[in-house]
């Protein structure tokens, strides 16, 4: 069976450039109809709902079934299959807290450094290196005199920090003599020009 073609922009026919048989018509002949291309439109809406909700049944139905599944394999497992998943399922929660665990320490050690604003600190914690305090804070501070992070002159640490009008914060290296007009740089900027150990960025 021969596959079905692919539509393409310059096959796909508007609804004003062919009849209602659908047969196309001339360029002097084209005119858009209001209340043909708002039926046009409602269909298509129409069939994207129905799809997203064809979707959503689709994947509740397979939750169920490999509940069902996970259900009736948890019935004959043997007392040794049940504690080897228990300890799985164990680990794997105890993995999850330890993740979030670290990366709430890690905003809040940055969060904790003289010097930086709260955006800074933020983009900071995601790259620190390290799982205790001490590693955290130490990699930190590293990282702030490497990218010689300061406050801009005149700019609040408070909650408006990443609001749309905010002053942009400027990456100044240590020992450079302070530009006139120094180049705005964001954080994802800053961020991207440090390098690892071995040469790689962040």
């Amino acid at each position: 069976m021969a596959g079905k073609t692919k539509l393409t922009l310059e096959t796909y026919k508007a609804p004003w450039e062919i009849d209602g048989d659908g047969n196309d018509l001339p360029d002097d002949q084209q005119e858009i109809d209001p209340a043909r291309l708002k039926k046009y439109l409602f269909g298509l809406i129409s069939d994207k709902e129905t799809a997203v909700e064809a979707r959503d049944k689709a994947q509740a139905d397979l939750t169920v079934a490999n509940e069902a599944l996970n259900e009736k394999a948890r019935k004959d497992e043997s007392d040794e299959q049940r504690r080897a998943r228990e300890a799985q399922e164990r680990d794997a929660e105890l993995e999850t807290l330890r993740t979030q665990g670290r990366r709430s320490l890690a905003l809040e050690v940055a969060l904790d450094q003289d010097g930086i604003t709260k955006v800074q600190a933020k983009a900071l914690a995601k790259v620190l290196q390290g799982n205790t305090e001490e590693e955290l804070d130490a990699s930190a501070k590293t990282l702030i005199s490497e990218l010689g992070l300061t406050k801009v002159s005149g700019d609040e640490d408070d909650e408006d920090d990443g609001v749309p009008g905010a002053r942009p914060r400027r990456l100044r290296t240590p020992g450079d003599p302070a530009p006139m007009t120094p180049p705005v740089l964001s954080i994802d900027q800053e961020l991207a020009q440090i390098r690892r150990p071995g040469g790689t960025q962040y």
